[in-house]
């Protein structure tokens, strides 16, 4: 997904935010993130193609945007109204000890 695909009405989900925020695009303050439940928003400027920060600020990367398939509220947001259009896929990060935990079974690091 490229970032010129995105529409207003789109809901973002953040990398650390709790809550869901709305894109508001060509608002009189510019293309804004807008949070329903605190009434805060931010602008764009600093949102990089791949939907990142670009100021630093790790915790405003997007990590899920969701399209509403139906009308709703902008203070309710219920996700069967809401289809997944893209999603941030990192690694997870992990101990051995998580590792081993997961698989069940001690495992021995090799180069």
């Amino acid at each position: 997904m490229e970032k010129l695909e995105l529409k207003s009405g789109d809901v973002v989900e953040l990398r650390e935010e709790k809550g869901k925020y709305i894109l508001l695009l060509g608002t009189e303050k510019g293309d804004v993130l807008f949070c329903p439940e605190t009434g805060m928003w931010d602008t764009l400027d600093t949102l990089t193609d791949d939907f990142k920060n670009d100021a630093g600020y790790e915790e405003l990367d997007f990590m899920k945007i969701s399209r509403p398939n139906t009308f709703h509220k902008l203070t309710k947001f219920r996700s069967t109204a809401l289809n997944v259009i893209w999603t941030r896929d990192e690694p997870k990060k992990m101990t051995v000890s998580q590792i081993q935990y997961e698989l069940g079974y001690k495992i021995e690091i090799i180069d």
